[in-house]
């Protein structure tokens, strides 16, 4: 089994990002940014994730999710998609 590869949108919390990484070196976890995403849709994160793998992590509940089921009821697929709110108190 492959190791789950992970790519950061652009409104996660980079504190989650680093966190993971230092915990988890191995872990692959690429930000939009790297690749230039950082400014375009969700629909062309979704296509570019897909196409190489990556599970995207979000705080975006609003329209993320929604593209990414407006993906799926076209008949296309999504590598994978966790996301939660950035404002969870604790």
């Amino acid at each position: 089994m492959n190791r789950p590869k992970f790519m950061a949108d652009h409104d996660l919390n980079e504190h989650i990002v680093t966190g993971v990484v230092r915990r988890a070196p191995s872990c692959e976890f690429l930000r939009v940014r790297e690749v230039g995403l950082e400014e375009r849709p969700d629909t062309e994160i979704l296509d570019y994730a897909d196409r190489h793998g990556f599970l995207i992590v979000s705080h975006d509940v609003n329209t993320m999710p929604a593209a990414a089921y407006a993906r799926i009821a076209e008949g296309r697929t999504i590598a994978g998609l966790l996301y939660g709110s950035a404002n969870l108190s604790r």
